[in-house]
């Protein structure tokens, strides 16, 4: 890849790509706390998605004829974001019940928005993590527990609620007394009475 174009304005660096055989253009901020290697690097994690995008054409916006340049090489990929995901957010014991698992993954993606394929690490307050697959075991309280995805020195923290299990409750009806059987039968008479049955 080569820089065709590395012009400054009024504090804006417009940044020229050249690949295969066409030319794919940048602006951002001119920030006199960056090298110029820090800057062609963030022009380019900028304008990726479209340097792809021209790959994938025939005819380009702004051809190329193959002529001069400075080589560019971009960083390699690297992790910049995590994204940890839990197939439950609570667990709920049953009776009996020792352990449970939770299937853990993450959505890892590099500095250029793709996806990353680095090594993920899962870490947790309770429990064990034996590759991608969490055990908790029985609580005897209501526990908060907080699951880490990380990866390329980016992490993410979830929290996984942990109910234990509560033995029913039986709620039994009162035994009718002989009241409420008179009381039963005056009303049904009144009814019959008053014609109403």
């Amino acid at each position: 890849m080569k820089v065709v174009k590395y012009e400054i304005d009024k504090n804006v660096l417009t940044v020229g790509f050249a690949e295969d055989n066409f030319i794919v253009y940048t602006q951002l901020a001119y920030d006199t706390t960056f090298t110029k290697q820090e800057l062609l690097q963030k022009a380019y994690e900028q304008c990726k998605p479209a340097i792809d995008y021209e790959k994938t054409q025939v005819e380009h916006s702004f051809e190329w004829d193959g002529v001069g340049g400075e080589e560019f090489v971009p960083l390699s990929p690297k992790a910049k974001s995590i994204e940890l995901i839990l197939d439950k957010s609570f667990i709920q014991f049953e009776a009996n019940q020792e352990t449970t698992e939770i299937a853990l993954s993450a959505n890892v993606k590099d500095q250029y928005g793709e996806t990353y394929d680095g090594a993920v690490q899962f870490a947790t307050t309770l429990g064990s993590v034996v590759g991608n697959i969490l055990t908790i075991p029985k609580v005897d309280v209501f526990t908060k527990v907080e699951v880490t995805a990380s990866s390329g020195g980016v992490e993410d923290t979830k929290e996984l609620f942990i109910y234990p299990y509560v033995e029913p409750q039986v709620i039994l009806e009162p035994t009718p007394t002989i009241e409420d059987y008179l009381f039963n039968l005056d009303y049904r008479i009144s009814c019959i009475e008053l014609g109403v049955i």
